[in-house]
């Protein structure tokens, strides 16, 4: 090891600092940027069609449980 090295500088993550970038086969560059922006979208439109499926399926657990409660009131006569 020489004097100006110290033992720690193997340690070093140089190589982690970088920006990493995709390229595509069609030979444009994605930035991290662009990807990160590409899931930020997708998981919007996910959470929209999440929200649009729990409102289905309230509607469905209402329609249910209104069928239940009539059902209870028919026996209890």
């Amino acid at each position: 090891m020489s004097s100006e090295q110290s033992p720690l500088s193997a340690l070093q993550t140089h190589h982690l600092e970088e920006v990493p970038q995709v390229t595509h086969t069609a030979g444009e560059t994605k930035t991290v940027f662009d990807i990160a922006s590409e899931l930020e979208k997708q998981l919007n439109d996910l959470l929209v069609r999440v929200e649009e499926s729990d409102l289905e399926i309230k509607g469905k657990l209402d329609s249910i449980q209104h069928r239940l409660n009539a059902l209870e009131s028919k026996f209890k006569l």
